[in-house]
């Protein structure tokens, strides 16, 4: 016997606890895709300085500038990378209604899971 879906045809959720189920893995793909972020960011952003200093002690002249400069550029496009992409996934991942399309936040997820009705139209997401 197969389990039972997850969306009905009609875009709805199939219960109450379908999209509790959602909304909790989708959070939690977030919170991972955060998590990376950090774990790239800050260690590159630490290894920058580190690498600033030990390059003022031992490179004279405008060609430290260069370097740093360099390494700051690609360090800034790997983080706005990183960022972009966090941006796109969460908006890909997000609960939309069937009904108006409109893409559920926080605030409207709470609303949802309290009413089981979209807050913008009015909508069903799932049977009551």
């Amino acid at each position: 016997m197969s389990a039972p879906a997850v969306v009905s045809a009609g875009g709805t959720f199939a219960t109450r606890d379908a999209f509790t189920g959602y909304v909790r893995a989708a959070r939690a793909r977030a919170r991972r895709r955060r998590m990376r972020l950090a774990l790239v960011s800050v260690p590159l952003g630490l290894a920058q300085l580190v690498m600033i200093r030990w390059l003022d002690a031992r490179t004279p002249g405008p060609a430290r500038l260069w370097i740093e400069g360099g390494v700051f550029v690609v360090y800034m496009v790997l983080v706005v990378g990183l960022i972009w992409q966090l941006v796109r996934e969460d908006a890909v991942a997000a609960v939309r209604c069937p009904g108006c399309g409109q893409r559920l936040d926080d605030v409207s997820t709470r609303i949802a899971l309290a009413s089981g009705h979209c807050d913008s139209c009015g909508a069903p997401l799932f049977p009551a």
